[in-house]
Formats: structure tokens, sequence, C-alpha cells
């Protein structure tokens, strides 16, 4: 229990830190911010008849700058969650019987020849087990929207058609991890607020930047693999196979 709210603390830190961040970067939300600060702190300290309309006023703008705050967004998604997993442990529910924060989700991609297209609708999850690849199947580009846990991608039994193939990985918390194979030239694109990126034996922190490298064999590679990962707090790691 205590790491778990220690786990939360953290992670709503962090958040705080980012909305903190964003907010400094933003002059008129800064400006509308300070606005709101002061005539709260102002009118405390006179009795007229305007004071509660000015207060008003102030919480207004304070409220418009946190709400167009994207952080501020993400630190109730994060609690509101957090919070509500805890509630049904606590209750006695058994809603899930592992720690989701803990599941990994194994994509094994093995693929046939291409054929005539067809359009398809994929249901996706968001937490919790999942596998792909159970079945031999026409290669597509993956686009994947995961709140938070561990990921596989293992293109070992992949044949990629001759063209910059793409992988979209967005992640707020967790490491991912991509298999790809030998002769694949790969081009990895990768946002992370705090994170570690590890690409052919190398390992590169990353605090609020963008990272773009590229495999030695890209240029001459026929098949291309394209990854373009964004995640908050997390791990991203290219293997060969």
């Amino acid at each position: 229990m205590k790491n778990a709210w220690r786990f939360f603390l953290i992670g709503e830190c962090l958040l705080f830190v980012f909305a903190l961040w964003q907010l400094v970067h933003n002059i008129p939300l800064v400006i509308l911010f300070f606005l709101g600060v002061g005539s709260i702190f102002i009118v405390t300290k006179k009795e007229n008849e305007k004071k509660r309309t000015l207060q008003v006023i102030g919480a207004i703008f304070i409220v418009i700058a946190l709400v167009n705050n994207f952080a501020i967004w993400l630190m109730l998604l994060f609690a509101i969650l957090f919070i509500g997993i805890k509630g049904v442990e606590i209750s006695g529910v058994q809603l899930f019987q592992k720690n989701w924060l803990k599941k990994k989700k194994i994509m094994m991609v093995e693929t046939i020849e291409p054929t005539a297209h067809a359009s398809e609708k994929i249901k996706k999850t968001w937490i919790g087990d999942s596998r792909i690849g159970s079945e031999i199947f026409e290669w597509n580009d993956i686009v994947l929207s995961i709140v938070a846990g561990d990921t596989i991608i293992d293109l070992g039994n992949t044949l990629l058609p001759k063209k910059e193939n793409t992988i979209v990985i967005r992640k707020l918390f967790g490491k991912t991890r991509i298999l790809v194979p030998a002769g694949i030239g790969i081009k990895l694109q990768q946002n992370s607020f705090l994170g570690t990126v590890t690409f052919e034996d190398e390992a590169i922190q990353l605090k609020n930047e963008e990272l773009i490298i590229y495999s030695t064999d890209y240029d001459d590679s026929q098949r291309k693999l394209h990854i373009l990962s964004t995640n908050c707090v997390g791990e991203i790691e290219v293997i060969r196979v």
C-alpha cells in the first residue's frame, strides 16, 4: 500500500513540474494566472463592495490558466485512474487478478503477402494483456495508445514491405521494447519528458527532449521501419534479433 501511494505521489509531482514548465513557456497563461492570484491577494486586504466580484474574477482567471494546461489534465486523469483502482482493491472486488501496471503487452507479428485492401475496425485496449499475431496477417502500420504498462513488439517473424513502414506508440508511463530483424533500416523518433532510449547498444537519457536517430544501415536498406514514440516517463529499447 505504501509503495503504491509513493508511486502516486512521485507521478503527481513529476506531472506538476511538467505543468509548471508548460505554464512558464506560455506567456498569456502566465499573465492570466498572476492577474488572478494578484486580484485575490489584493482584495483580501481591502474592505469594499467590489471585493467579492474581484475575487470571483481572479478565480476565473486562475481556472482558465489551469484548464488550458495539458499537464493539469494529465494529473487529474492519473489521480482518477489511481484512486479508482485503489478503491476497487480496498473494496475487495477482483477487477484485475494482477496489478495492471506490471502487465506486459506482447505483440508477435507475422505477415503474409499483401492482398486487396478492405476496411476493418480493430478494438484497442488501454489496460491489460493482449496479444497480436496468433494468426498470420498482412502487414499494416501499428498504432498503439496506452496509459501505462510494459509493451513488447516482436517483429522477428515479419516480412516488411519494401518501403518505410511505421509504428506509432503513445504512452504515459512504462517501458517499450521493440525486436527488429537484421537487414531492416530503423529510424527512431522519440519524445520524452523523462526517459531513456537504448538503440544499437547506446543508452541516451532524455529530459523533455526529442531524439531522432538512425541505424547505420538505414540509407542502404530496402525495407525501413520508422518508429514514432511519445511518452511522459519511461524507457524505449530497440533490439536486433
